[in-house]
């Protein structure tokens, strides 16, 4: 396979990144060959997912995109205008000049690839102990079940709120718990997602939610019962016993959109209400050392005390932010907002004006006690891969066999193995 043969070209939502370059593997291995899903703290909390994937490639252009510095070992870059990861660059050693870092490309925004020789038979994934849980890989087709290694945190149950940061800790978030009847804001109404009734196939008369279904609330029972083969969405399934009645809906999307607003095939969010979003002030102040918090507080936190414990928060307003928080706003399409870190490219939120006061919340942030699932706060909704038809969307050739490869390892790994522990 000679070099043209292997050029590859890539892009984030925006085009910014759009560009062509050869790929850097061996003469003998695809692009996306013995890829591996990485799990670690860093990643997950870089980007907001629970995952991501990169593949080797040649030196590239980093017009137009922001390096935020990792560690000596390594930098990521992320586009300024729409927030998609786009490369990270390992360091030989902190001193080597950039002719000698070894670069990878985020595999979300490969939108063509010269064909594989071969379909990956497993999918690999490192750094899981990170998860507590096991992340997203009990759900993604792997060579064997996730076994703990470690010993699992014991949940806090006296935990009311819910800490989610980025890398950089610019943006700090504290979520409070669901309730059915919160005072003194309603629960906001809002048309179902694709997540739980496909756009494709469904009426919009049902989309619409004429019933005024809280689909977003999740309640949970002290003993649960075993799964449905065919639930509906007020149908709920879980493990363990809860002490809060009520937990937040959360789901996997393969949306075009959000695979290159994130630079990988796999966003997770969580639908929870903004009044029930907290947002830290004093961004200067705050370093993250665990996952539980303090709701707002009236008084400037000590500079001697530069915890998240002793931060100042404010609710949620998307009109009045806090002063130098570096959330940056991009509307991927008109009356649809997406925010990101525009400090180390965190993807944060997604709203639009159909439903302004439900948000879309990158699972990837938050800083459970209990693992990145976070399953003491969120159900999981197992039956479905938002937007999965999306998967193949603007892809060619090994690109978009990889892409719809990687969901429908999802999508049958989640149909398959609900709340799967070993």
């Amino acid at each position: 396979m000679d070099s043209a043969q292997r050029l590859i070209t890539i892009s984030c939502h925006c085009g910014a990144a759009k560009q062509s370059l050869p790929a850097a593997r061996g003469d003998t291995q695809d692009v996306f060959s013995n890829l591996s899903f990485c799990h670690c703290d860093t990643c997950r909390y870089s980007t907001g997912l629970l995952c991501t994937s990169y593949s080797p490639v040649s030196p590239p252009s980093t017009a137009g995109l922001t390096s935020y510095y990792v560690s000596p070992a390594s930098t990521r870059y992320f586009c300024s205008t729409c927030g998609c990861h786009v490369f990270r660059a390992r360091h030989p050693s902190p001193t080597a000049p950039s002719d000698e870092w070894e670069w990878e490309v985020a595999t979300g925004t490969i939108i063509d690839a010269p064909e594989p020789s071969h379909t990956p038979e497993k999918l690999h994934h490192q750094h899981t102990n990170a998860t507590k849980d096991g992340g997203l890989s009990p759900w993604l087709q792997t060579p064997q079940p996730w076994h703990h290694t470690t010993q699992p945190t014991p949940p806090n149950d006296n935990n009311d709120t819910l800490l989610a940061s980025c890398h950089c800790t610019s943006i700090t978030l504290l979520i409070t718990r669901a309730s059915a009847s919160p005072s003194p804001t309603p629960n906001p109404d809002s048309p179902y997602p694709d997540l739980l009734f496909p756009y494709t196939t469904t009426p919009p008369t049902t989309i619409l939610n004429p019933s005024h279904e809280k689909w977003y609330l999740r309640p949970t029972h002290p003993n649960p019962s075993p799964p449905s083969t065919s639930p509906s969405p007020k149908e709920t399934h879980h493990t363990t016993p809860y002490r809060d009645p009520y937990r937040y809906l959360a789901g996997t999307c393969a949306c075009q959109p959000c695979r290159l607003t994130s630079g990988f095939e796999i966003q997770t969010w969580a639908f929870i209400p903004r009044h029930n979003i907290n947002i830290a002030i004093n961004i200067a102040n705050i370093t993250v050392i665990g996952s539980t918090g303090t709701v707002p507080t009236t008084k400037p936190p000590s500079s001697s005390s530069p915890d998240h414990a002793h931060a100042q928060y404010q609710p949620l307003d998307f009109s009045h932010l806090p002063a130098g928080v570096p959330l940056r706003k991009y509307e991927s399409t008109p009356g649809r907002a997406r925010e990101f870190c525009s400090v180390c490219g965190a993807t944060v939120f997604w709203h639009d004006t159909f439903r302004p006061d439900l948000i879309d919340v990158s699972a990837g942030l938050f800083r459970a006690d209990e693992g990145a699932r976070a399953e003491r706060w969120l159900e999981w909704w197992t039956e479905r891969v938002s937007f999965s038809e999306e998967a193949g969307k603007g892809r060619e050739g090994g690109a978009k066999v990889w892409g719809e490869g990687v969901i429908a390892a999802l999508e049958g790994g989640l149909k398959g193995r609900h709340h799967h522990h070993d």
